[in-house]
């Protein structure tokens, strides 16, 4: 299988909160803070990963060929969501959530989750269609078993600082009807590999495509990615679960810190000014 990134040194910043938080239907609700690192060199490294999604440093000068822009002025202008105009500023909160889980889900239970979606984007104030993040584990290449695990997550974001909207219950909404449209993200995800010459990757995508013959364990997540101001344990605590056709294999898991907008368009900057 292919192995995922090595652990960036920014999670040592993410850190479980402790709180036993419920839905309503019972489930758990795990929760982790953020802090935002201070170490220049820890946000320097991050900023590079956020660029490396976005634009592999082994393409950045083949792809801005042409366009008489320099490196940092390629990323910002034809790569990277727009700061402050139209969809722009959701869609960073929306990829910054993303690739956060994806580095989380990653360093915490071992999975491998292809990112190649973010650097295919045709416009970068847009956001990918189908399952958010899919996570993949597989035991041994040579010898498929039914424990192998697909994890597939719906992300969703409230880092302004503006009133709790229900972020939790709308990622549990979503992911119900991940279920219909994994094989879709799928198969985008292995065409993307194919294309990227990652023919391990789309080998390990394959061993997924086709659950009643090669079974397989599927699970769930959906999580909320909130500002301190944004986030209310009572009102995230309404979250319910009790309807989604995988509840039993469903996590759920809300991530807080504060500042985090703020952070986000630190980041976007830095890999920017970075190239």
């Amino acid at each position: 299988m292919t192995a995922p990134l090595p652990r960036p040194a920014y999670l040592d910043s993410l850190v479980p909160s402790g709180a036993g938080l419920k839905s309503v239907d019972d489930l758990d609700i795990e929760l982790w803070e953020l802090t935002v690192p201070t170490d220049s060199t820890v946000l320097s490294e991050w900023a590079d990963r956020f660029r490396e999604a976005y634009c592999p440093e082994s393409e950045i000068d083949a792809l801005r060929a042409g366009t008489g822009k320099t490196r940092s002025e390629y990323l910002r202008d034809l790569v990277f969501p727009n700061a402050s105009q139209g969809l722009g500023p959701a869609v960073r909160a929306g990829d910054f959530t993303e690739l956060l889980v994806s580095d989380f889900l990653e360093s915490e239970h071992g999975l491998w989750v292809p990112r190649q979606k973010y650097s295919t984007k045709p416009i970068p104030d847009s956001s990918a269609q189908g399952v958010d993040i899919v996570g993949l584990r597989i035991a041994d290449p040579t010898n498929w078993c039914d424990d192998d695990l697909l994890v597939v997550c719906e992300v969703k974001a409230g880092l302004s600082g503006a009133r709790y909207g229900d972020q939790l219950q709308n990622a549990i909404t979503d992911s119900a009807k991940d279920y219909l449209r994994v094989s879709f993200t799928l198969n985008a995800t292995k065409r993307r590999l194919l294309s990227a010459q990652d023919h391990l990757g789309a080998a390990t995508v394959e061993r997924f495509q086709n659950h009643a013959d090669r079974p397989y364990r599927f699970t769930s997540t959906a999580t909320a990615v909130l500002d301190t101001k944004t986030f209310d344990p009572l009102e995230v605590s309404q979250a319910d679960a009790s309807a989604h056709n995988n509840r039993e294999h469903l996590s759920l898991l809300v991530i807080r810190g504060a500042g985090l907008m703020a952070l986000v368009h630190a980041l976007y900057q830095a890999a920017a000014d970075g190239a």
